[in-house]
């Protein structure tokens, strides 16, 4: 079971990231269940105990593995399945193919203007990656490259105002697909169960149109964020 807690970077955001733990697998029948809770300054400190995304990852062979997750607080769910194949007894390749879909929303009050979307984005990772490659702290370090196609359709609106009222100055809408890549990094340090995990992640929509980090754009993206916490392996 792998128990995790995760810092966001947040920001004018429709799709604000996919990615997960790194499964790692290297038999058949391994089991992990992964739940990052809600990071403190995202939510009131009463929410924290609340987990915010499960994720359950299964080898049903030895080179076929499954994972699925729900993200409530970047509102996706998705699910993907694929090969793996461990190398020697601590490198192991996988490779996936799954589906993501997702809403987001968001606004600026000091820039007049809101955002709106929904996506569905089918997609490939390709994971690389070494577990307990030292006796010492039983390092894991995990690398995965998520490639996809985002097919979103997104509303924007810019307001004025004054004192007494608020009107609509711009109203624009997107509609099509966008490809995606996204990368990231999981190391983890700890004992040979219990270790604590940092996660990094990057994204990049490619081929908007309009790309201001605070305005107007196709499919408004996080430039990236990251993870910390803790997990226990059964």
């Amino acid at each position: 079971m792998m128990v995790a807690a995760a810092m966001l970077t947040t920001g004018c955001a429709v799709y604000n990231g996919t990615s997960t733990d790194i499964p790692l697998f290297q038999e058949k029948g391994e089991l992990q269940v992964e739940a990052a809770f809600v990071p403190l300054g995202v939510t009131p400190i009463y929410l924290l105990p609340i987990p915010y995304r499960g994720t359950v990852s299964y080898s049903l062979t030895d080179e076929v593995g499954i994972s699925a997750s729900v993200d409530a607080l970047r509102q996706t769910v998705q699910a993907m399945g694929g090969i793996y194949r461990p190398v020697d007894r601590r490198f192991v390749w996988e490779l996936y193919g799954g589906l993501a879909l997702g809403r987001g929303e968001n606004s600026n009050p000091e820039n007049n203007f809101s955002y709106t979307g929904r996506y569905m984005m089918p997609f490939v990772q390709v994971d690389c990656g070494w577990r307990d490659l030292t006796r010492w702290m039983h390092l894991d370090v995990a690398f995965a490259l998520r490639a996809g196609g985002i097919f979103g359709q997104t509303e924007y609106t810019e307001y004025g105002w004054d004192e007494y009222s608020t009107w609509v100055v711009q109203q624009d809408s997107f509609r099509g697909l966008r490809p995606m890549l996204e990368p990231s990094m999981e190391v983890r340090f700890g004992w040979s169960k219990l270790k604590f995990n940092v996660r990094f992640y990057r994204i990049f929509v490619l081929g908007n149109e309009h790309n201001h980090p605070c305005n107007l754009q196709d499919i408004p993206a996080m430039n990236g964020g990251m993870g910390m916490g803790m997990s226990y392996r059964f």
